[in-house]
């Protein structure tokens, strides 16, 4: 009976089952364990850990190997402007919930059209720091190869 042990834990599903799909692709067993209970509740992350990504005790060492290879040069694309470190998306599902309930509930929605409510704030576990990226330009001729 193989054993097995936690490899890493996330922030959210999302990167975990990248991880499994990478861990699986170099043939290594991975479970996701907290998949379906965090899609099902996310607010229940707020008082757990977050998703664990299991791997067999026999291959722990080959899985970090695989997650941490090639992250030492990869550039995040919302970069803190503090310390360079990856930042996140803020969540604020408690507002857009009051705010939805009551725009729909006062009929405002239907006469002023969705109200502008989402920031693009990015929050960076590293420093702490909250930000907002600046808007991103549109793509070039270069790059769409033909022109707009």
């Amino acid at each position: 009976m193989t054993r097995f042990v936690t490899l890493a834990e996330f922030w959210n599903v999302y990167d975990a089952a990248i991880a499994a799909s990478a861990l699986e692709n170099a043939g290594i067993p991975a479970i996701n364990t907290d998949w379906h209970i965090f899609n099902l509740y996310p607010h229940l992350m707020v008082a757990t850990t977050g998703p664990r990504l299991l791997v067999p005790e026999a291959e722990l060492e080959h899985g970090k190997v695989i997650l941490l290879d090639g992250h030492e040069n990869v550039e995040p694309v919302y970069p803190c402007p503090k310390c360079k470190g990856r930042t996140y998306r803020m969540r604020r599902w408690l507002v857009i919930i009051a705010l939805l309930w009551f725009v729909w509930g006062t009929g405002l929605y239907s006469a002023y059209g969705p109200l502008p409510f989402f920031k693009r704030k990015r929050f960076c576990w590293s420093c702490y720091h909250q930000h907002l990226p600046a808007p991103v330009e549109p793509f070039t001729q270069e790059e769409l190869g033909y022109a707009p």
